[in-house]
């Protein structure tokens, strides 16, 4: 390379002039290396010098040169009244217009696949020196420092020494301009220089230790105009663009905004990067100087834009700085001595304030040093650049609002992006860069903007396999670290989530999340489950598929035993609990609602990605459908939190779904997965009827299934994912809150014992307590229960538009009998689910119930009760709870005899509400004297009243032997240690039955109680007041006996014992239903009446109080009456045994008053048969169906009977007259 002496060069010598190469003072310097030379911007600068005058420049010429020096304007003539010299100024001026960028070298996304492997590779760049600041040599310190003297004499006269860059402090420092196009040198400030304020000069300090002559750049910038900061501030962020692509040609107004915003530029890229952009002068020529590297400028043969130049700057600084970051020779300690030349003293960097996502306190946070990785060091760098172009573009653009200043910064952080996706696509082989990564994304150290532009940018410049090369190394440790956290007893169990919630919304344009759909196609990652492993395949699908930690999260103490210690010690008061259970509720519909949800959204409205996460909520159910059985391994399918998790998820999506959009034929369609299975109940068709229609209507011609859209798959879904998850939930809530319950009475009964068995009991009795409240926690959430109602009420409004009932003006009861086959075709767990879903929010959660504004919905409410009461209780409702009462006894289940006792108590309850009005009284009191099913009614409740009281006496008595047994420890102990476990296990038995038993006994003795005082006349009915007699005697016997006090129980009010109450209410039956047929039955009743029986209850309830006197001896009346009764009975008792057997009923072998012929040909009772059709609509001898209307009256057997009878009273007169003749006569003698 040519040197010559420091000279002024002429006119001649000026960059693009042709001749006077020689002269011109230019170290030809290039990157020798071939493997990086097609990769690296052959980034060249022309570099124009004033020329020195023999005179003393005024203040305003020097302030004009230096700006036109400081922007590398060109030469600059000092002779202003020559006109030559104004033209050739002039001339330099538009040459220095077009000459400040440097052309764009080849773009530096074509080559990133190979290009950090390749500088790898580079034998050259290993053998580098470091950027040194103490690269300069002594002649060009010393020729730097003649020109800065003049300079900063001159400006100090020019500005005066309020000028902070003039003072003597600033001298000491050795300030130094940084003249023409700049280049990099290594910049060790002791502070991180701040940008310039609108009023001080812009100049920027240094102090190397190790070489005092060599500083950073000192810039004078002009005094801005700051009267409308303001309005300019309003107007830049208007201006301002999100995206980080660099705007193109843009021509600056004059050459005087040239010089100044180049210094700015160059002092941007300087605090950005922390380098030094310098002129070097070494020997006779001008040299731009870039230890290792130089740039000959005399390649530059071309003007270049003023708003290119920079662009290359920056990419040259990222190339050079990151290739010898990862490349140093020889260890990991030499890259991390480069890397701290380029990270100012008073800057954290990012890679220092990183921390490790971790268990509570279980380890240390991982300190990324220790991993000596060069690539870490790199990255570290980039991303620390990219935040300090972020910090300066929040300070500087304040001051310029200037679209190239914009332009600048956006390249800046453009070209940051590309590099990192450079360093990023290294962390397939490199596991400590993906994890660095991570953990930069979890403690939020990276800007906002960076992840969405370096998804964006990668995924619109990068190949598809590059794309997922980077990207998917850092969605399979998501799903690690998820797998790992998945706890609330982790404090950082939402980073992973939240993570993949931000990146999974970066959309590239519209409705193309380019996350989401590499998550779902990839080949790498478990989106799906390829085949089912193992028989558990419900909870293999929530362990392996790729959003199944994600959705894991769940406060379940069946989930995870460890939250309970976590979230309900022991210790805790009742107000904390409650706070405890608020504060995890909170965090749960804060995972649904704003992670979850979001996630599958974004992942539903790409195009590429829809399908498959539909596939995957269906693969979800289809592996889980066993959720719904009633008796399920627990561990073959996914937890609790999972599917509620999941539910919510679709009840969000399916919010916003219209009913018509929904198409009804969809659960019949054999191509959809969750199609109606053969073995389903169905609403009224058998599996036959439901077949043979669906057949015939996929006969008809013009029969097409529809096209399945996503509103009929989204809606069939979340209606299933109801089945499976929260009904599922619901009873096993129940189930534990009965198990406490027993847990409870049984530990109260044995307060006493201090044996092992108690104290496991205690202990059991507790965890089954901290288990309700996680559930609570996770299913009594008032919002996510709200969405179900929601979704339930869309589900009520699409079945009653199926049945044609969705106008509400055009609704006519009753409703008719033939109900729409597709309706009978459904499931009847879609009717089920819905009762048992809102009985339990009655019971436990109706506070959703209720309306947000009372006072808003008074009037709408008061119509309601009003509909209610005058439409549907008048007409309608009444009749049919009678029917339902006496269908209820068959229910084709196995429990079906216990179950119809639950479901009567349920209907007896909603009586005695309609007996508080007397509309609904009303209507009660004309259906029994009009209704068909009043009689039924009656006989059912008195069936059940029946078998209720004895059940409940019995189990007293037995209570009642062992307590006594007790007592004596002497005859307890006596028995062997088998005898008494088994008498203990009978008394739990008879405690928890009992209770139950005398609930409901006491229910139906009241309805009887309050239906006999208005209604008296259904109940003389023939086959009705025999029964009711007898049942009214027994239990009178049982209270008022000799073995009443076998009934005497300690703690009766735990069993719902009160005998004075029964007894009260018995009482008031006899009466309210005092008539001679009513005392004909009580005679009737050979079993339990006696005159004493009677006495003894009259003068009970005179010693107790419990009936007025007047009342009392109304009673007795009733036993004088019925002791008359029984006197002429027993005065015409004639003796019928001889009758012949066509004459007597088959079944209760008494002689028939009204015989009728059945189907089957058989001859019975007309009052049994009846009795029994109260029963069972069947024949009794051969089960076959009978009803009342077909039976034949015989009214030939009849009058046969009848003669008969009359015949045998006749003889038996006529015998008893001669009996008492002979007595007379005998008498006489």
């Amino acid at each position: 390379m040519d040197q010559s002496n420091d000279q002024s060069p002429s006119p001649s010598n000026v960059p693009g002039n042709s001749s006077g190469e020689n002269d011109n003072p230019i170290i030809n310097s290039e990157i020798s290396s071939s493997s990086t030379s097609s990769h690296l911007a052959n980034t060249i600068m022309p570099e124009i010098y004033v020329p020195q005058t023999s005179r003393e420049l005024t203040p305003e010429e020097l302030r004009r040169k230096r700006l036109s020096r400081l922007a590398g304007a060109g030469a600059y003539h000092n002779n202003n009244n020559n006109p030559a010299g104004q033209q050739q100024q002039q001339q330099q001026r538009h040459q220095v217009q077009s000459s400040i960028n440097v052309a764009a070298s080849s773009t530096i996304m074509t080559t990133s696949a190979n290009l950090l492997p390749q500088l790898a590779e580079s034998s050259l760049l290993q053998q580098q020196q470091p950027l040194n600041c103490n690269s300069s040599t002594k002649t060009t310190a010393n020729n730097n420092k003649k020109r800065n003297d003049t300079l900063n004499h001159h400006l100090h006269q020019q500005q005066g020494v309020n000028n902070p860059a003039n003072t003597e402090q600033g001298n000491e420092s050795s300030l130094k301009y940084n003249v023409n196009l700049d280049f990099v040198s290594d910049k060790r400030s002791s502070s991180y220089p701040e940008p310039p304020s609108a009023m001080d000069v812009d100049c920027t300090p240094h102090n190397d230790k190790m070489n005092p002559n060599i500083g950073g750049s000192d810039a004078r910038i002009e005094k801005m105009d700051v009267d409308n900061i303001e309005e300019r501030r309003e107007n830049l962020k208007r201006q301002r663009d999100n995206s980080f692509e660099s705007k193109s040609d843009i021509v600056l107004d004059s050459f005087e905004e040239s010089n100044s915003l180049s210094l700015t530029i160059f002092n941007i890229i300087s605090k950005t990067f922390n380098v030094e952009i310098s002129n070097e002068n070494n020997g006779n020529n001008d040299q731009l100087i870039h230890s290792p590297v130089t740039i000959n400028l005399q390649e530059f043969k071309t003007k270049i834009k003023p708003t290119d130049d920079y662009k290359n700057i920056i990419q040259f600084i990222l190339m050079e700085i990151v290739t010898n970051l990862i490349n140093q020779p020889v260890s990991f300690d030499d890259s991390l001595a480069y890397f701290n030349k380029f990270k100012p003293e008073n800057f954290e960097s990012i890679i220092q304030s990183t921390f490790k996502i971790k268990k509570n306190n279980d380890f240390e946070a991982v300190n990324f040093m220790s991993y000596r990785n060069k690539y870490i060091l790199a990255l570290s760098y980039v991303l620390d650049s990219f935040n300090r172009a972020n910090k300066e573009e929040k300070l500087t653009l304040e001051k310029y609002e200037t679209p190239i200043i914009r332009d600048l910064l956006a390249s800046i952080k453009n070209q940051c992006i590309n590099f990192v996706a450079l360093i990023m696509n290294q962390s397939e082989s490199d596991s400590y860069l993906i994890n660095y990564f991570l953990q930069l994304l979890y403690s939020q150290k990276l800007h906002p903007d960076f992840i969405n532009s370096f998804i964006v940018n990668t995924y619109n410049h990068y190949s598809p396999t590059l794309f997922a090369a980077i990207f998917e190394p850092i969605l399979q440790n998501l799903w690690l670290d998820m797998n790992s956290y998945c706890s609330f007893i982790y404090d950082n169990h939402k980073l992973p989530l939240q993570i993949l919630n931000q990146i999974c919304n970066v959309s590239v344009g519209k409705s193309n999340y380019p996350i989401g759909e590499l998550l779902t196609n990839s080949q790498t990652i478990n989106w799906l489950l390829p085949a089912t492993i193992s028989e558990s395949n419900g909870r293999e699908f929530s362990k392996i598929a790729y959003m199944s930690p994600f959705l894991r999260l769940s406060v379940f103490a069946e989930d995870d035993p460890k939250i309970v210690d976590k979230y309900y010690p022991s210790k805790n008061g009742h107000d904390v609990v409650k706070q405890t259970t608020i504060d995890l509720q909170n965090t749960l519909d804060y995972i649904r609602r704003d992670l979850l949800y979001p996630i599958f959204h974004s992942l539903l409205l790409n195009h590429k990605s829809r399908a498959r996460t539909v596939e995957f909520f269906t693969e979800a159910l289809l592996r889980n459908s066993t959720r719904s059985r009633l008796h399920l391994d627990e561990k073959s399918v996914a937890s609790d939190g999972f599917f509620t998790n999941l539910t919510s998820v679709l009840q969000l999506l399916s919010v916003k779904i219209k009913r018509e959009k929904i198409d009804p034929l969809f659960p019949m369609n054999q191509n959809n997965p969750l199609a109606i299975k053969k073995d389903d109940s169905r609403i009224k068709f058998n599996q036959a009827e439901a077949e043979k229609w669906l057949e015939q209507e996929m006969a008809k011609p013009d029969f097409a299934w529809n096209e399945v859209t996503f509103s009929t798959q989204c809606f069939f879904q979340t209606l299933y994912a109801h089945h499976i998850s929260v009904i599922p939930c619901i009873r096993k809530h129940m189930r534990r809150l009965r198990t406490i319950r027993e847990l409870n009475r049984f530990i109260e009964a044995h307060q006493t014992d201090q044996s092992n068995r108690l104290r496991r009991y205690k202990e059991q009795m507790l965890r089954y307590h901290k288990s309700k409240l996680c559930a609570e926690a996770g299913l009594l959430d008032e919002r996510f229960l709200g969405r179900c109602m929601i979704f339930y009420n869309q589900f009520i409004h699409f079945l009653l538009k199926l049945i044609n009932c969705d106008n509400e003006y055009d609704l006519e009861l009753p409703l008719p009998q033939n109900v729409p086959p597709i309706f009978a075709s459904y499931p009847d767990w879609y009717l089920e689910d819905l009762a048992d879903f809102l009985i339990f929010i009655i019971q436990h959660c109706s506070t959703i119930l209720e309306p947000p504004n009372p006072y808003y919905d008074s009037a709408n409410f008061e119509c309601l009760i009003l509909f209610i009461i005058v439409v549907i209780s008048d007409q309608y409702l009444v009749r049919a709870l009678m029917k339902f009462y006496t269908d209820v006894e068959i229910t084709g289940t196995s429990n079906e005899f216990y179950d119809k006792f639950t479901i009567r108590y349920h209907i007896s309850i909603i009586f005695k509400s309609f007996w508080t009005n007397q509309k609904q009284q009303f209507a009660i009191i004309n259906e029994a004297d009009n209704g068909k099913n009043f009689v039924k009614f009656i006989n059912m409740l008195m069936n059940d009243t029946t078998f209720l009281l004895d059940e409940a006496l019995v189990s007293l008595k037995r209570i009642h032997e062992i307590k006594e047994d007790m007592k004596n420890p002497e005859n307890w102990n006596r028995q062997t240690r088998e005898q008494r476990e088994t008498r203990e296990r009978q008394l739990a038995f008879d405690e928890r039955q009992c209770r139950s038993f005398l609930i409901l006994a006491v229910e139906n003795v009241d309805m009887l109680h309050y239906l006999t005082k208005t209604v008296q006349k259904p109940f003389e009915a023939v086959e009705l007041i025999d029964r009711l007699a007898a049942m009214l005697n027994f239990n009178l016997q049982q209270l008022c006996g000799k073995k009443c006090k076998s009934l005497k129980v300690p703690n009766p009010e735990k069993y719902g014992w009160d005998p004075k109450y029964l007894l009260d209410k018995i009482t008031d039956i006899y009466l309210h239903l005092k008539s001679k047929k009513f005392y004909q039955a009580i005679a009737n009743d050979e079993r339990s009446y006696s005159h004493e029986l009677f006495k003894d209850a009259a003068s009970k309830m005179e010693r107790i109080h419990i009936k007025s006197q007047h009342k009392i001896e109304s009673f007795l009346l009733i036993i004088s009456e019925v002791e008359k009764i029984l006197e002429v009975k027993k005065q015409m008792e004639i003796d019928f045994s001889d009758a012949p057997e066509n004459y007597k009923d088959p079944l209760m072998d008494t002689i028939m008053d009204d015989p009728v012929i059945l189907p089957s040909g058989n001859i019975m009772d007309r009052s049994v048969i009846i009795r029994h059709l109260l029963n069972a609509s069947t024949d009794p001898f051969n089960r076959q169906p009978l009803n009342e209307d077909m039976l034949v009256p015989n009214d030939k057997l009849r009058q046969e009977i009848k003669e008969w009878k009359q015949q045998k009273i006749r003889n038996a007169k006529h015998e008893k007259k001669n009996a008492e003749t002979d007595t007379d006569e005998t008498e006489e003698q």
